[in-house]
């Protein structure tokens, strides 16, 4: 299966792609994608991406906690579901910037067998 040509662009920016994630995080404008058959907003779409390209370390991560499901593993405060308030999403995003200007935040996207996701067929 092939990625969405615009989610491989973002991933493709590799470290540049993490402020522009980053500022896309309170973005509430309504993405093809649904939530509870509802438009999931573009802020949560960037943080499903980022949540995927970065290293994640203790400081975002919950360790063992058992849960399953959106977000289970992230912070509540780097963490919002696609039916987040709007103020939800911009503590959430303030988060990340601090995070980010205290480079925090380190671009890691996995690889199989020597190759990006992306490039396989």
């Amino acid at each position: 299966m092939r990625p969405d040509g615009r989610v491989k662009a973002v991933v493709d920016l590799r470290e540049a792609a993490i402020p522009l994630l980053i500022a896309a995080l309170d973005d509430p404008r309504a993405t093809g994608t649904l939530f509870k058959g509802k438009p999931t907003p573009l802020g949560h779409m960037a943080l499903d991406i980022l949540t995927h390209v970065i290293k994640l370390t203790n400081t975002v991560l919950v360790e063992e906690s058992g849960e399953d499901g959106l977000g289970a593993c992230i912070k509540s405060c780097y963490y919002f579901r696609p039916d987040a308030t709007p103020a939800k999403m911009g503590r959430t995003k303030k988060k990340w910037q601090e995070l980010y200007r205290q480079g925090a935040i380190v671009f890691l996207y996995p690889k199989w067998c020597g190759e990006s996701m992306f490039n396989q067929q």
